[in-house]
């Protein structure tokens, strides 16, 4: 019996490992797009205030 948990838990070990790299890989492109998102989504959510006139001040007098 202690055979038998012994193996199983040595595949546990080896299945943790193999989803452990797989995260490993997954995250690092999941980095780039919360990189790229905290750069372009406060310039884009203020250009949509500003254009919409949401401030109550029409979007002429911003621009010219």
């Amino acid at each position: 019996m202690s055979l038998v948990y012994n193996l199983v838990t040595q595949q546990d070990a080896s299945n943790n490992i193999q989803i452990a790299h797989s995260m490993k890989q997954d995250s690092t492109p999941m980095n780039a797009i919360a990189a790229l998102t905290m750069v372009f989504l406060p310039g884009t959510f203020a250009g949509t205030v500003v254009g919409a006139g949401v401030l109550g001040v029409p979007s002429e007098k911003w621009y010219g």
